[in-house]
């Protein structure tokens, strides 16, 4: 078969796009976050509605105290409210807390959303509690914390070389 013979099979079978159906095709790329040239758009919408950024997760954990029925977390970004003379428990102003029983560990920001998200270096006082609401003086640690994620690149492409 020729080449004229060819293109008037696909013409009748529907397969030879017509003005019609491209603007379809762009329109449908357009929605996929793709550009009308078929190059992919770095910033579309709605994969960002149904992706969320990679933030990695920290475990806060400590040895089990055979007396304790629950231990308490507290996080502050200044150490000094967590040292045995300034530490008043909840009571401490400018530290966050959270009780925790059944387990020695939290997994951070997960089992603890109120965990502070600015960037920084966190001090950590854990005490161990009995049935009758008394604490030990805390363990403390310290480490760096990020929740946030760094921005998304704003432009990009991809190009036939």
């Amino acid at each position: 078969m020729d080449q004229q013979g060819l293109s008037e099979r696909y013409r009748l079978s529907g397969l030879i796009p017509t003005e019609e159906a491209a603007a379809l095709v762009r329109l449908v790329l357009l929605e996929e976050g793709y550009r009308a040239d078929g190059s992919v758009e770095t910033f579309d919408l709605r994969r960002r509605e149904e992706m969320a950024p990679l933030i990695h997760r920290r475990r806060i954990w400590w040895e089990p105290v055979p007396e304790a029925s629950g231990y308490g977390v507290y996080v502050s970004k200044d150490g000094t409210l967590l040292e045995p003379g300034r530490f008043s428990w909840e009571k401490t102003p400018g530290i966050i807390s959270r009780m925790v029983t059944g387990k020695t560990e939290l997994i951070l920001p997960d089992e603890w959303p109120e965990f502070p998200t600015e960037p920084g270096t966190y001090h950590i006082g854990i005490t161990s509690r009995d049935d009758l609401g008394n604490q030990s003086d805390p363990l403390l640690l310290s480490g760096p914390f990020k929740f946030l994620p760094p921005p998304s690149p704003s432009r990009g492409g991809i190009d036939y070389l």
